[in-house]
């Protein structure tokens, strides 16, 4: 029995809803054309490279061949894509700024409590009696000595140049009133109040950089600004401020450098110089700094150790690492230490206060010495170790030297004899000669 078999009719494109046409195949976009793109337009009518709308939408049987097809574009991951597949260039001057609400709060915060009635008390208060002196010396370019390194009195010097001061004016006491005197205390002060209103914020980066939390690290940063000791330190023209301020800058730096994952790079390179510089200023402030270069190299070994166990760095790298570091905070702080006594030097080159402290070179080398250059008296002079017994001996030109002497201020011939020329040495020479009630004479 024969059966009349009916072909099926297949179901057709347009029966399933699809046009025969190639359908336009839009690929995932990739994390690098998420990442190029800076610039997302929605509900604009983008135009198209031909010029025509998107929401102009042409009909299938116009389109042609080469619109239906498929064509895929390569984009740079700097290009802005629009809506219609317009590709703009990157732009030159792009760049991104994150503002940190806290930490602006912190810091305004903090120059309002640090700067506020920098004028009271009107009076000398503690250290300010030396500083004020230093100032002096070095407005007036007279060399002196001092236990600490030169960079803050010298900053604090040139604050006072810019104001006008000349340096005349002599705080002697403490409790000295600034008042009429022409000192400017207020300008001093507010240097060191700045260097003071910037710990707050100094400690809130350190802890965001040590991972805590945003709250945790304001709160860090409020102790340290209600703190009274750190107030109250700031508001003088001392130098403790500013070498805390440098200290603190300097484990920033260390800190950030341990974060940066990619070695070697421009960042990297500019985290280590920027830690090694901040050590180097703070030595440069206070000796005690000195514990700051010790705190940052231990926090340089603590994180190379950290990287040892990591396989993505062999040995070599790490070996490098250790040794731009360490070179980095030893070399860098000890060449600004040199170079900020350099300055010192050229500005204090006149005789001042401390001259007889000195050696017969150096005095030699300052305006206004009362040794001469040129000296006669001292060109076989040598030195002497401490301790030894030195004689003194008249040589016979000097005798008869001192006989003529004699003579002529006795305006007669006396007979000469050994006790007429006994005399003491002075060490003053301001009272030479003179003579002495029991007859002797200086010389």
């Amino acid at each position: 029995m024969a059966t009349n078999r009916q072909p099926v009719d297949k179901p057709t494109a347009k029966a399933a809803g699809v046009t025969d046409s190639k359908q336009d195949i839009k690929p995932e976009p990739s994390d690098e054309d998420s990442r190029g793109s800076h610039a997302q337009i929605n509900g604009e009518a983008a135009v198209s490279n031909n010029g025509k709308s998107c929401n102009d939408k042409t009909p299938p049987e116009e389109e042609d061949d080469s619109t239906s097809s498929d064509v895929l574009s390569v984009v740079d991951d700097d290009s802005e894509i629009l809506g219609c597949g317009e590709v703009l260039e990157p732009s030159w001057f792009s760049f991104q700024v994150n503002v940190d609400i806290r930490a602006l709060a912190l810091l305004a915060l903090s120059l309002v409590i640090f700067l506020w009635r920098l004028r009271v008390p009107h009076h000398v208060v503690f250290d300010e009696v030396h500083i004020a002196r230093f100032v002096n010396f070095y407005l007036g370019r007279l060399f002196f000595l001092d236990t600490e390194p030169p960079l803050g009195k010298l900053v604090l010097a040139a604050v006072a140049g810019f104001t006008g001061y000349d340096g005349q004016h002599q705080m002697a006491d403490i409790g000295q009133d600034y008042t009429g005197s022409g000192f400017p205390y207020v300008g001093l002060r507010m240097v060191t109040a700045l260097c003071g209103s910037l710990l707050p914020l100094c400690v809130y980066l350190i802890c965001q950089e040590l991972g805590l939390y945003p709250s945790v690290s304001l709160l860090a940063g409020l102790f340290i600004l209600l703190d009274t000791s750190w107030l109250t330190q700031s508001r003088y023209f001392m130098l403790d401020s500013m070498m805390m301020l440098s200290t603190l800058l300097a484990v920033f730096a260390a800190l950030r450098t341990c974060r940066i994952q990619r070695v070697f790079t421009a960042s990297w390179f500019l985290s280590v110089t920027a830690t090694g510089l901040c050590a180097g200023l703070a030595i440069s402030i206070k000796h005690t700094a000195v514990l700051s270069v010790a705190l940052v190299a231990a926090i340089t070994l603590h994180d190379l150790w950290r990287k040892l166990p990591n396989k993505s760095q062999s040995m070599r790298s790490l070996a490098v690492q250790l040794a731009l570091r360490l070179q980095a905070v030893t070399t860098i702080p000890l060449a600004v230490f040199f170079c900020v006594y350099y300055v010192h030097f050229a500005v204090v080159s006149r005789s001042g206060p401390h001259d007889a402290l000195l050696t017969d070179d150096l005095k030699q080398t300052l305006a206004g010495s009362k040794m001469p250059v040129d000296q006669t008296l001292y060109r076989d002079y040598f030195e002497i170790a401490y301790g030894s017994q030195i004689m003194l001996e008249q040589s016979p030109e000097s005798v008869q030297g001192l006989i003529s002497q004699h003579r002529q201020s006795q305006h007669k011939k006396a007979p000469v004899n050994d006790d007429m020329f006994k005399c003491w040495l002075h060490s003053h020479t301001d009272l030479y000669p003179m003579t002495y009630v029991i007859g002797y004479r200086s010389v």
